[in-house]
């Protein structure tokens, strides 16, 4: 998501169910044993929002900081190329081929969502 300290989370699709958790909070910089982990089983990714464990957002932000939350598996969708943070957040943008592999899950403002550029593979100093 973008936006409340900005963030990933992953998840597992298995016996049509996602298993959605916060790799960072099984870690809890290196305490394995920390007991704040959670696993949110969800029918859908789309009900992730409305579902994110208290824990996560009671320490560091508020909820409705969060501009824009987005899946996509990165073997297929890529990574985004571009985006800037809020309160000048105006996009978050994906390369063309990843058009029709990104799922919204939440969006703070209609205007200013998921958008698709071709990807400038020309890098100075790598491709020269």
């Amino acid at each position: 998501w973008i936006g409340g300290g900005n963030h990933t989370i992953s998840w597992v699709y298995t016996n049509e169910k996602y298993y959605v958790f916060d790799f960072t909070d099984f870690s809890s910089m290196g305490n394995y044993n920390s007991g704040i982990a959670s696993v949110i089983i969800l029918d859908r990714l789309e009900e992730y929002y409305d579902n994110i464990p208290m824990h996560i957002y009671e320490r560091n932000f508020d909820l409705s900081e969060i501009v824009l939350m987005v899946a996509f598996e990165a073997g297929d969708a890529m990574y985004p190329s571009n985006w800037n943070d809020p309160p000048h957040f105006t996009a978050l943008t994906f390369p063309k081929e990843a058009e029709g592999k990104i799922l919204v899950i939440y969006q703070k403002d209609p205007n200013y969502g998921v958008k698709y550029e071709p990807l400038n593979m020309n890098i100075p100093g790598w491709n020269s």
